[in-house]
């Protein structure tokens, strides 16, 4: 029988778990299947064409990077959990644990080394007072546990280091892409036409929300406005899409995946108004320019704006 049988069970995304061994092996089939699942998504993505895929392998990829240190964060406490429970130990009594050990290292980086002790009989009575203070030896779980505990302190404070050291470059590589990009967009072409950025949500549905707010409607209205002017006119559009039509009209229509000049020319179009695009490089390009009778809607396109991809944003009169 387990020396364990009786411990405390520990709840684990894969099992539940009563030994270190058997959650260890467990947090090493979870993080295979998480590892599994995201390379099944980004071999699907490379699958695709366009900026759109290599925009969703990038964004696949930092959801990795994020879900990883999740869940091996959850797994550390897992791990301290279960040694806690086959310790013995209530969490008061750890944290009395931690305090004594603290007050132990600061006590012991503040004594002075001893010296020899020229009375032979003091010598033996400190040595006979250290044998009566002697703490009892540390067991096997206690030892692992205090190990562990030790790593996870140093890799949270290699962590804060990491951090500063990123916060302290970033401070002096000066202005970000994001940065330039907006200042050549503000100083190419919306200062001289009084005109400033709006900040919309970045959620796949900016180049909507971008639109929304300038005709006094929500983004799925103006998702369904494009969806049903491609709908309409399919000869006008599908020559420029590379799937099913049908199923990209619905997407366009019911999903958050992200728009671009299609869905701007067909919202254009069906509001017969012209859309100016801003962008940092290129001068303005204009959607439905022959709807000349119509109030002008504007919007900026960034390339840096996220880290995920492009994104919009609505340009309004200042």
């Amino acid at each position: 029988m387990s020396e364990f049988v009786d411990a405390p069970v520990v709840a684990t995304g894969a099992t539940d778990i009563s030994s270190l061994d058997e959650l260890q092996t467990a947090h090493k089939k979870e993080m295979k299947a998480l590892h599994d699942g995201y390379r099944h998504k980004i071999k699907q993505a490379k699958g695709k064409k366009g900026k759109k895929a290599k925009t969703e392998i990038s964004a696949l990829e930092g959801y990795l990077a994020s879900d990883e240190f999740a869940m091996k964060s959850r797994h550390e406490e897992e791990i301290e959990a279960l040694e806690l429970a086959l310790s013995g130990l209530t969490v008061k009594e750890k944290e009395k644990e931690k305090e004594k050990e603290k007050e132990k290292e600061d006590g012991d980086k503040s004594e002075s080394p001893p010296t020899a002790a020229a009375d032979p009989c003091a010598s033996a009575a400190a040595a006979s007072n250290d044998d009566d203070n002697k703490t009892p030896a540390l067991t096997t779980a206690e030892k692992k546990r205090l190990k562990a505990q030790r790593k996870r302190e140093k890799k949270r404070q290699e962590e804060i280091e990491r951090e500063k050291r990123i916060e302290e470059e970033t401070a002096n590589a000066g202005p970000g892409k994001r940065e330039i990009e907006l200042a050549q967009i503000r100083d190419n072409w919306l200062n001289s036409r009084g005109l400033d950025i709006v900040d919309v949500k970045a959620d796949g549905n900016c180049l909507y929300r971008s639109i929304a707010g300038q005709i006094g409607e929500d983004y799925l209205r103006v998702r369904d406005i494009a969806a049903s002017q491609m709908q309409r006119n399919p000869d006008d559009y599908s020559q420029f899409i590379d799937e099913n039509f049908a199923s990209y009209v619905e997407k366009v229509r019911s999903s958050d995946d992200w728009g671009g000049q299609i869905e701007l020319r067909a919202i254009a179009e069906a509001l017969q108004r012209p859309i100016e695009i801003y962008e940092a490089s290129t001068a303005p390009l204009t959607m439905g320019e022959q709807f000349v009778d119509g109030e002008i809607l504007r919007v900026a396109f960034h390339r840096h704006y996220y880290a995920l991809g492009e994104h919009y944003n609505t340009v309004v009169k200042k």
